[in-house]
């Protein structure tokens, strides 16, 4: 009984992580609360000789002060002084301390990274389920809008939950919703090839499509989300014996099925005609029509020599409304801002962390879920611009078993703290 108490809790310390929920009853993230006791938890081992902060995590510090110099420089050189990239480490440099904090909770109840990633599949699945809820039964979406503050305002919330699209909880909502679905879905996919159990992996069929449809249906361009996820499956799939390929065939088509059955017995034609419109419209000049908008950024696109070298040093519009250049692609707004090299520094960065995970754990299974990870984040920038430092941090912090390690001079081998 206490087991199953705890294994809540670290669910719901997980949602608070991934989902950055704010509460009225703090109006701050919850998430800063875990980062914050993550640091306090450290001070020890921060300041004692015996211990020594990993290479993987070192390295986040170390390479941060090469974007910093070269923010400084395109601050300099256009003479804005944003500081746009300097300031988006904080989140990489808070999240090592949250996600520590986390492994700190857990480590006792983690046998293997097996554990880790389905307390990810866990708290996706809950988050999941309280957005269908927050959709379809009032009383739930009442509950949570009295205890939560909403990342997209009470106005816009409470209209949306009314009409066209799912509603999650914290970030679970619009564009900001598609780091946590595709830690979700690619976790998913990768229990299902070393997942024995027939009845787990049964679960996780369901939960796949589930989360798949949610997915879409809180933001579409987790379609390309889902394209990754299928396309990992489908890997794993062709390693595996006919007889698991035969059983991952039914369990789809019978998610697939309870699926279907859902969506046309539950959504009305004005979610259906939203979640579909780049369907229904495509060929058409709908100025209504999302994907048309996203090809005319990607067509309408013009660079300058000096632009591509440093960028422009502007993030937002001079006078503080809408993005610079007036496009929502996430590449285009960084080279707007810092040029091809702020970019590629900002991609990198990125990289190294999540692949770092492989090298840690060096399986072949491993290194496509960290390529698989990285392309998702390749996929979300072709739409808007977002990172994933705090869901790969989460996931190098876990798999390398904290980010310490203590000093035996006599030993070659390290305790994990």
């Amino acid at each position: 009984m206490r087991g199953r108490i705890k294994k809540v809790l670290l669910i719901f310390l997980f949602i608070v992580y991934i989902y950055t929920l704010v509460f009225r009853i703090v109006p701050i993230s919850a998430k800063y609360f875990l980062e914050f006791l993550g640091l306090v938890c450290s001070l020890k081992y921060l300041f004692s000789s015996n211990y020594r902060l990993k290479p993987s995590i070192k390295w986040i510090f170390v390479f941060s002060l090469v974007i910093i110099v070269w923010d400084l420089f395109v601050s300099t050189v256009n003479g804005t002084f944003k500081f746009v990239l300097a300031k988006s480490l904080v989140s990489p440099f808070a999240s090592i301390f949250g996600a520590q904090f986390l492994y700190i909770c857990s480590k006792k109840s983690l046998n293997n990274h097996h554990d880790f990633l389905w307390l990810i599949i866990c708290a996706v699945f809950v988050e999941s389920v309280i957005t269908v809820l927050m959709k379809f039964v009032p009383p739930v979406f009442s509950f949570f809008d009295a205890i939560q503050i909403s990342e997209s305002g009470e106005a816009e919330i409470e209209d949306l939950s009314n009409y066209y699209r799912f509603v999650g909880i914290g970030k679970g909502i619009f564009f900001a919703a598609l780091p946590s679905i595709s830690i979700g879905l690619l976790s998913i996919v990768y229990e299902l090839r070393h997942e024995q159990s027939l009845w787990k992996q049964f679960f996780l069929y369901i939960a796949l499509v589930f989360v798949s449809l949610v997915g879409f249906f809180v933001v579409r361009t987790s379609i390309l989300i889902i394209a990754i996820s299928l396309i990992l499956l489908f890997f794993y799939l062709f390693r595996k014996k006919w007889t698991s390929i035969l059983v991952a065939s039914i369990a789809i088509i019978a998610s697939v099925s309870l699926a279907f059955n859902f969506v046309v017995t539950y959504f009305d034609d004005t979610m259906l005609s939203w979640g579909f419109d780049f369907i229904l419209n495509r060929g058409t000049s709908s100025q209504d029509n999302s994907a048309n908008i996203v090809l005319d950024w990607w067509r309408d696109v013009h660079f300058n020599f000096k632009t591509l070298l440093v960028g422009d040093g502007l993030y937002m519009n001079p006078n503080g409304v809408g993005y610079y250049m007036n496009t929502d692609i996430g590449y285009f707004r960084q080279i707007y801002y810092g040029g091809i090299v702020g970019l590629i520094l900002i991609l990198y960065y990125q990289y190294k962390i999540v692949t770092n995970c492989y090298r840690c754990l060096k399986t072949c299974d491993m290194r496509f879920l960290t390529y698989a990870l990285f392309a998702s984040l390749l996929a979300i920038l072709a739409k808007g611009d977002a990172d994933m430092f705090s869901e790969y941090i989460l996931f190098l912090v876990f798999i390398e078993n904290g980010i310490f390690y203590k000093v035996d001079k006599h030993n070659t081998n390290h305790e994990r703290i």
